[in-house]
C-alpha cells in the first residue's frame, strides 16, 4: 500500500489535473469516492480537490448552480540514495 502524503511533492513523475465547470448539476444517486495509489515501490502521493458552490457530502435530487470542481492527484518515487564511490 502506498504511502499518504500531506505534502505535494516537489518533481511528481506523474500529475494528472482536472477542471469541471457546470451551470448545473444533479445528482441522482450520492457517489462514493476513492482515490488510490496502487502499485508497488514506495511513494510520495496525494490528491486534493477543491470545490465552489458544491458541499463536500453532496445529496440526492438537489440541483447545484454554477459549480467547479479542480481535482490534482501527484505521485513522486522515493528514491534511495545511493553511497557515492570513494
Amino acid at each position: 500500500m502506498p504511502e499518504k502524503s500531506s505534502k505535494i511533492p516537489k518533481a511528481p513523475d506523474i500529475e494528472l489535473t482536472a477542471d469541471v465547470k457546470t451551470e448545473r448539476l444533479r445528482f441522482e444517486r450520492v457517489p462514493k469516492t476513492k482515490t488510490a495509489f496502487p502499485g508497488t515501490g514506495e511513494r510520495e502521493s496525494i490528491s486534493k480537490t477543491e470545490r465552489e458552490n458544491l458541499p463536500e457530502n453532496v445529496e440526492r435530487d438537489v440541483v447545484y448552480r454554477k459549480s467547479r470542481i479542480r481535482w490534482r492527484a501527484t505521485s513522486e518515487a522515493v528514491r534511495e540514495e545511493r553511497p557515492k564511490d570513494l
